[in-house]
């Protein structure tokens, strides 16, 4: 599932596994914001996308995901 991508991805950040970790987060992101019923889970995705990539050095590609996660979570 989705959430199961997201999580495995993060795992594979803390293993230091970046080139692993990057698709398996897009990918539980994407299909996360296609269901707009669990909006938690969504704001989930985009912090552990957002926070990845923060972590590889890029914190203008996490700013607008962090962004977006507390939008989704103010709605």
């Amino acid at each position: 599932t989705a959430l199961s991508q997201v999580l495995l991805g993060k795992v594979l950040a803390a293993r230091r596994r970046p080139a692993e970790a990057a698709p398996l987060l897009a990918a539980g992101v994407e299909a996360l914001r296609v269901d707009t019923a669990q909006p938690q889970y969504v704001a989930y995705g985009l912090l552990a996308l957002a926070e990845f990539h923060r972590t590889q050095g890029h914190p203008e590609r996490a700013e607008p995901l962090a962004r977006e996660a507390t939008s989704r979570l103010a709605a």
